[in-house]
C-alpha cells in the first residue's frame, strides 16, 4: 500500500475491465495522488458489450448481452478457464464518471481532449 499523496499522476488505463467494483479503485487513486496531481483514465465504452460478437464479425449487429455486463451471465468459470476467457466486467458509463465525482472534489482536475 502506498502512502498518501504519494504521487503526481497515476494513468490508469481500461483495468476496471477486471473488477467487478470500481469504487474502491477511484477512492485508493484520489487518496494516492498529490493535490493537484492528475488522473488520465481509460475505459471500455459499455456498448461494446450489447452486441453478438460472432454476429457482428458477420456485419450484423443484433442485442445479445446487457450492461452491465458480466461475463460469468453468458460463460460458466469452467469454460471462462478452459477457453482462457478474460473475466470482465462492463461498467456502465454512469459507474465510471460517477465514481470520479464522488472522490474528494479537491483533488479533481477534468481535462478533456480529442
Amino acid at each position: 500500500m502506498f502512502d498518501a499523496d504519494s504521487f503526481d499522476l497515476i494513468v490508469h488505463p481500461v483495468s476496471n475491465l477486471y473488477v467487478p467494483e470500481i469504487q474502491p479503485v477511484w477512492q485508493e487513486a484520489f487518496r494516492v495522488l498529490k493535490p493537484g496531481g492528475s488522473l488520465i483514465s481509460g475505459f471500455m465504452n459499455p456498448v461494446f458489450y450489447l452486441f453478438d460478437w460472432d454476429l457482428q464479425e458477420e456485419g450484423v449487429l443484433q442485442v445479445k448481452h446487457s450492461i452491465p455486463y458480466l461475463e460469468l451471465d453468458y460463460s460458466t468459470e469452467e469454460e471462462i478457464a478452459k477457453n482462457r476467457i478474460p473475466l470482465e466486467f462492463g461498467h456502465t458509463l454512469e459507474q465510471q464518471l460517477q465514481g470520479q465525482i464522488e472522490c474528494p472534489i479537491s483533488r479533481l482536475h477534468w481535462g478533456i481532449t480529442c
